[in-house]
C-alpha cells in the first residue's frame, strides 16, 4: 500500500519521466547538391522517386541546372549511396554512371546521352 507522504516523491518521479520523454531528439540534416542527367518531368519524377528512402527529408531534381538537392540525415545515409540510387535508376550523376542496360530501358524521351554530336 503506497504511504500519503511518497505521494509526492512518485509525482515528481512522474514528472521526470515525462520530460526525459517529451524532449525531442535533434537530428543534424544536410543539404547536398549534386548533378544527375535527364530531359524532361518523367526523369524528375524518377530521380525523386529513387530518393525517398529512409534517411531523406526531401529531394528535387532541376530540370534547366539538371541538379538534385538533397536533404539528408548523414548517419542513416551518404551523398554516395544517394548518388548510386539514381545511377540505379538510370541516371548518370558527377560520379556514378548508370548502368547501359537500365539507361536503354528509360522511355525514349529520357535518353539523354547522344552519340551523334547533338547535346
Amino acid at each position: 500500500m503506497i504511504r500519503l507522504r511518497s505521494i509526492p516523491y512518485l509525482l515528481m518521479g512522474g514528472i521526470m519521466v515525462y520530460q526525459f520523454l517529451k524532449q525531442k531528439t535533434t537530428v543534424s540534416l544536410v543539404t547536398k547538391t549534386f548533378k544527375a542527367s535527364g530531359n524532361c518531368s518523367l526523369c524528375k519524377n524518377r530521380i525523386e522517386s529513387a530518393l525517398e528512402v529512409r534517411g531523406v527529408n526531401k529531394a528535387t531534381w532541376d530540370l534547366q541546372s539538371g541538379a538534385v538537392t538533397v536533404k539528408f540525415n548523414p548517419k542513416v545515409t551518404s551523398l554516395a549511396k544517394l548518388q548510386q540510387l539514381v545511377a540505379d535508376a538510370g541516371h548518370d550523376t558527377g560520379s556514378v554512371k548508370a548502368d547501359d542496360e537500365i539507361y536503354e530501358k528509360l522511355p525514349a524521351c529520357c535518353h539523354y546521352r547522344h552519340t551523334d554530336g547533338e547535346g
